[in-house]
């Protein structure tokens, strides 16, 4: 099988037209009246690349192009060329297909694994400015938005609740949270931890609760996520790309924007609920109170969840088909986007026979 091609030197830019043979298992490279002879052994091919010209090189005398790939394919079987597996693999539809496959495999074990093994990480080794710098950050973006506004709460009342829960503290943690109030007819019920330890508690959540001890419970769960620095670590795996300039460059300026939506959209995973509870119900037990307290106002707010939907149920049937002002659904749309306390604090069955095995 002859075979037409461009052969170059390496001692200039200009190609010379060349036929190529096989002779004795080797290339054979004719022009006019000279001609090489190149041992398999010695020969490198270029791989195939969609209808790209291929090059046959050899160590140190050059290399041929080759524009003619049907030709080329049959020198090449004269010479009984194999294919590395790499080439083999590319050129196979199975392979292809199975590598599509590995490759969105590995894309979902690196979000629903890697990411948060990363994010855990990075979490633990950020530093207390930086992670104070996020709080400040978030609280004056929900201020901006309205989202959240000054506590209706007596200065009375908020100091009360703080001072009741600094007392069950272990002495080494009281450094480690602040609690902060606010009031928030968008997010309702609610109270959730920022990354460096703001606990902020709403007052929708306070008036719901008929004992002070259902409040330590919520607080002592929150300081669970404090410990855990699981605000910091849902941050982290909401913004991947904040994620990397933050492990590379130390820098968490690119979660400043992500953060909010982060938090308030944050529904934690089991493992960091199961975290969260079990600081949560040492820290009452130690202090002689019973968990039950944080599993009864989970099931006040499980309540009140029930009751806002049935009531927005009527209301819709009540409009019947009247369509809503623009301004109307904007808001109700953010409403049901920042939902409360169960939106990112699940109170599945199996967390309140855990927190209250009698419940």
């Amino acid at each position: 099988m002859n075979c037409l091609a461009n052969y170059y030197d390496l001692q200039s830019s200009e190609a010379y037209p060349v036929t190529l043979s096989v002779v004795d298992g080797q290339l054979l490279i004719l022009r006019f009246n000279n001609s090489m002879l190149w041992p398999m052994e010695q020969l490198r091919v270029s791989e195939r690349l969609g209808k790209s010209p291929r090059t046959i090189s050899h160590k140190t005398k050059g290399f041929c192009e080759v524009a003619d790939l049907a030709a080329l394919d049959e020198l090449l079987r004269d010479l009984k060329y194999k294919p590395n597996f790499l080439e083999l693999l590319q050129h196979n539809k199975y392979s292809g297909l199975a590598c599509t496959v590995f490759f969105v495999i590995f894309i979902g074990l690196g979000y629903f694994y890697g990411l948060p093994i990363t994010s855990k990480f990075i979490a633990t080794r950020l530093p207390m400015a930086s992670l104070q710098m996020l709080d400040s950050g978030t609280l004056e973006s929900l201020e901006e938005y309205g989202i959240l506004t000054p506590s209706k709460l007596s200065k009375e009342r908020q100091q009360e609740l703080t001072a009741k829960f600094a007392k069950l503290v272990r002495e080494e943690d009281k450094y480690s949270y602040k609690i902060v109030y606010y009031a928030s007819e968008a997010m309702g019920p609610n109270a959730f931890a920022l990354p460096s330890g703001t606990i902020v508690m709403l007052d929708d959540l306070v008036n719901l609760s008929g004992d002070d001890n259902e409040l330590m419970g919520v607080l002592g769960h929150e300081l669970g996520h404090v410990q855990g620095r699981h605000a910091a670590r849902m941050v982290l795996q909401t913004s991947a790309v904040g994620l990397v300039a933050t492990w590379w460059l130390g820098d968490v300026s690119g979660l400043l924007a992500a953060a909010p939506a982060a938090i308030l959209g944050a529904k934690y995973s089991r493992d960091m609920e199961r975290e969260a509870d079990h600081y949560g119900i040492a820290l009452m037990r130690k202090n002689g109170l019973s968990s039950c307290y944080l599993a009864s106002i989970l099931g006040k707010l499980e309540n009140s969840l029930a009751e806002k939907q049935q009531q927005g149920k009527l209301a819709k049937e009540t409009r019947g088909s009247n369509k809503k002002l623009p301004k109307e659904a904007s808001k109700d749309k953010t409403f049901s986007r920042l939902g409360d306390y169960l939106a990112s604090h699940p109170a599945t069955p199996e967390r309140m026979h855990v927190l209250c095995p009698a419940h």
